[in-house]
């Protein structure tokens, strides 16, 4: 027996204890003969007697009460203002596509992986994507990955096994879910670098597809580590000392992940910009980068005065000054995209901010396009990259403030703490805006700074 069916034991054994609870919303096939149904759209007798089942592959959702009308500026295509205004259907992965998908697992983890698969066709593909129309598209073209490059499974699963593992109740659902994400990542990696080796037009959007999935199985659980680093600190300034350490090193490998999702695009972009991820990939809808109201030009002007940090009298000119102007421009110009794809709203009481943000994954666009020099520069903590970093901290934090997107939590008040920690005392007033936006007491990660 396997260790991850052995692990599995204690959760089939709790599921074998419980009372049954008689359902009527199986098909009308195992109605008829008086056999248990999954419910799953067919389900799996239906499939198996090759039988028509009652059950839709595809189930749309209650309906949705229109409450309000949103103004949508005209730049946007109609797709996306459709997207905004209709919320979508609930989409399912037909079970014939999922036993396809599954011939090489063990039958223990059958069960298990393929609800995993329906979590990930229904919930956590709309995380990875915008709209309505490029994140139904998700379903369709991820069997035809998997069945040519099988890693892209293992990191699909292992990101959503990991979702799972972060809204599910039940302490044990939680660790077995974990569990699965670990080892399917794992066992993904394995193939993934050596398909790494073979980067090709045929292989790019598997390859894309999987280095998303691992990127934020790295974000994710390095917010975690962070979060658990932060909370073992005391007073003492040697284990001040290494906590911030740990945390550096952790934020920048999410920092490298991020960026290795682009480093795979670059040799492929063609291949990519014309296939199946296209729409996912080139973002062409995106309205330009340009500050227009009169928020977005004033942040602008205070992303920019952060360069007098080092660009001041009595300072000389420094080797690394170029690298921190490129990155500062790259955050004045996500800045101003971020106030581009964000709408206002009528606030109710699950959206209090008054604003909705289109693009999720926009967040995403400042790290991906840093320079190694850059990344050199927190390595060596150097307090205007941090500083530049604090404030990039901003955007994510107003992304999950208003559309709640799993993989986003943690991330702003896991950089603006380490970045708190990294700069002295003296640059501390530096971060006041970022700390302010952000509401994190800085008095809860260090002492007060003295005079």
């Amino acid at each position: 027996m396997s260790s991850i069916t052995k692990n599995m034991q204690p959760v089939l054994s709790m599921t074998r204890r419980k009372p049954h609870h008689k359902s009527r919303l199986g098909c009308s096939n195992c109605k008829r003969r008086r056999i248990k149904c999954d419910e799953f759209g067919p389900c799996s007798n239906c499939i198996r007697r090759k039988e028509e089942c009652s059950l839709k592959v595809l189930r749309p959702s209650p309906p949705w009460e229109k409450t309000s009308s949103i103004h949508v500026f005209h730049q946007y295509p109609e797709f996306i203002q459709d997207s905004i205004s209709q919320p979508p259907p609930m989409l399912a992965l037909a079970d014939e596509t999922i036993f396809g998908l599954l011939q090489n697992t063990p039958d223990a983890l059958k069960l298990p992986i393929r609800r995993i698969l329906h979590h990930f066709a229904s919930t956590t593909s709309k995380t990875l994507a915008p709209t309505e129309r490029l994140w139904m598209d998700w379903p369709s073209f991820f069997p035809k990955l998997v069945l040519q490059n099988p890693y892209v499974l293992e990191g699909i699963v292992s990101l959503t096994a990991l979702h799972l593992s972060r809204v599910l109740p039940s302490a044990r659902e939680k660790k077995f879910h974990s569990m699965v994400a670990m080892r399917r990542l794992n066992t993904g990696l394995a193939h993934y670098r050596n398909a790494l080796c073979q980067i090709s037009n045929q292989n790019a959007e598997a390859l894309f597809t999987f280095s998303v999935a691992a990127t934020l199985n790295i974000l994710i659980i390095g917010s975690m580590e962070c979060r658990s680093l932060l909370s073992r600190r005391n007073d003492s300034d040697a284990q001040l000392h290494a906590i911030t350490k740990d945390l550096t090193a952790t934020i920048i490998r999410i920092l490298q992940g991020i960026r290795g999702v682009r480093i795979i695009l670059a040799p492929s972009w063609s291949s990519l910009e014309h296939g199946i991820l296209s729409v996912l990939v080139t973002r062409k809808w995106w309205p330009p980068a340009v500050a227009t109201d009169s928020r977005a030009i004033e942040e602008g002007h205070k992303i920019q005065d952060l360069e007098k940090m080092w660009i001041r009298p009595g300072r000389g000119y420094e080797y690394y000054f170029d690298d921190l102007a490129a990155a500062l421009a790259q955050l004045r110009v996500d800045f101003a995209r971020l106030s581009q794809l964000t709408i206002d709203i009528p606030a109710t009481d699950i959206n209090r901010a008054g604003y909705a943000i289109i693009d999720s994954t926009a967040v995403m666009a400042w790290p991906a396009n840093l320079d190694r020099k850059f990344i050199n520069l927190l390595e060596e903590r150097r307090p205007e990259a941090w500083l530049i970093l604090a404030h990039y901290a901003i955007l994510p934090h107003r992304v999950y403030q208003v559309n709640q997107v799993w993989w986003l939590e943690g991330l702003s008040t896991n950089i603006l703490a380490t970045a708190s920690l990294v700069l002295s005392k003296r640059d501390l007033h530096w971060l006041e805006w970022p700390l302010h936006e952000t509401g994190l007491d800085i008095e809860s990660i260090r002492p007060t700074p003295g005079p």
